[in-house]
């Protein structure tokens, strides 16, 4: 089915929504795709593939719940949207999986993934082929990790070179620096 690999001339590649195809129909797939593409179409390649990887694994996990959820699907299948409180259900019990689910991730991970599939879950409600949901709430707590950033005396071969410089102006100017004075110059920096 090649009307379902779309291609996009900005990020210079191609979607493919075959997957979606196979899990519930063609003329789904169809509408998830231009939908995709028209509000991808203005993001930057890096953020386009991640809301299409969203879009696959959410759907992905809907297919896979067909039995938990069958109306949802079904209502898919015939490219209908489903039922608001069904559906919201549904995306709640996805949310839940990514936090605790087998996968593992870490919170930041799970996190992010539930960010970026809000924002493709808005796109589709509002080219009407989801119904709006509220967002899914983020990952209490999960928070991007990073260290602080190092200080120039923190830096082993910046150390020595500070320690140099402060040696050199202190016998520019006759100055006698003992280990102390030299120690605590080094914390400042």
């Amino acid at each position: 089915r090649p009307h379902l690999i779309l291609r996009n001339a900005r990020h210079r590649r191609s979607w493919d929504f075959n997957q979606i195809a196979d899990q519930f129909s063609e003329l789904a797939a169809l509408g998830i795709a231009r939908a995709f593409c028209k509000y991808c179409s203005g993001y930057s390649e890096g953020r386009a593939k991640g809301q299409y990887h969203a879009l696959l694994r959410v759907f992905a996990w809907l297919h896979g719940k067909a039995a938990e959820y069958p109306d949802v699907v079904a209502a898919i299948c015939r490219a209908e949207r489903p039922k608001l409180d069904e559906f919201e259900w549904a995306c709640s019990k996805w949310r839940q999986e990514q936090i605790h689910g087998g996968e593992q991730l870490k919170q930041t991970t799970a996190n992010r993934r539930i960010k970026i599939a809000n924002t493709a879950l808005r796109h589709l409600a509002a080219a009407g082929i989801l119904p709006r949901i509220r967002d899914l709430r983020p990952v209490r707590g999960a928070r991007s990790k990073s260290k602080p950033r190092e200080s120039v005396a923190e830096i082993a071969r910046f150390a020595d070179v500070a320690k140099d410089i402060l040696r050199t102006a202190a016998r520019a100017h006759d100055v006698d620096i003992d280990s102390g004075d030299e120690s605590a110059f080094l914390r400042v920096l």
